[in-house]
């Protein structure tokens, strides 16, 4: 059975590869939840139109704010301290100035909107 709803929402592990602070050359996994809200097609054809009409500054200062929009929360990510740091939009954009934590977000939301199988654990 296919159950339709009107929205749907899934849960990505994303790991984190990133330089270490500690070893020359290298490369450290970090992993963490997210929870995604999906997408149809159509919005997202929309955001894209709406992006390639937008200036190249334009572009730039929204560049997120469709990764934005789709991500609901996440689970395990902590500061120093370790303690959780809340969800919210503005936290989320903080994060995704650093190009790797980027890089993985994006790519769990692309993998999970193709329903693809996370690999390794």
């Amino acid at each position: 059975m296919f159950v339709v709803t009107d929205q749907h929402s899934f849960e990505r592990t994303v790991t984190v590869k990133m330089p270490s602070s500690e070893r020359p050359d290298a490369i450290v996994e970090q992993s963490f939840r997210m929870t995604f809200l999906a997408v149809d097609q159509d919005e997202a054809r929309r955001w894209d139109d709406e992006q390639a009409a937008r200036s190249p500054e334009e572009r730039r200062a929204h560049e997120h704010d469709f990764l934005v929009q789709v991500a609901k929360g996440w689970a395990d990510i902590v500061d120093a301290g370790q303690q959780p740091i809340p969800f919210s939009g503005q936290a989320l954009r903080q994060l995704l100035k650093r190009a790797w934590f980027e890089r993985a977000v994006y790519e769990a939301y692309r993998a999970g909107m193709a329903a693809e199988p996370r690999l390794g654990n």
